[in-house]
């Protein structure tokens, strides 16, 4: 399978995650530096799963240790 983008286009820090084929969005909150976005199989919603992916983003806190993140 070829990957649908070449390394030398990744700059930065970038989110690379499985495609999560036919899963909705079911949540999606934003402030204070972090973005929080949950999906869910399809069927399914927020208040009922039975499987979820969530996704956490801290901005601008690279170099953070994560478990440093966790107990704030």
């Amino acid at each position: 399978m070829a990957p649908l983008f070449g390394r030398a286009s990744l700059q930065g820090e970038n989110l690379l995650l499985p495609p999560l084929p036919g899963w909705p969005q079911a949540y999606s909150a934003a402030g204070n530096g972090i973005k929080l976005v949950e999906y869910v199989p399809p069927g399914e919603n927020a208040d009922s799963w039975s499987q979820m992916a969530t996704i956490e983003i801290f901005f601008g806190r690279g170099g953070t240790n994560p478990r440093d993140l966790e107990q704030r």
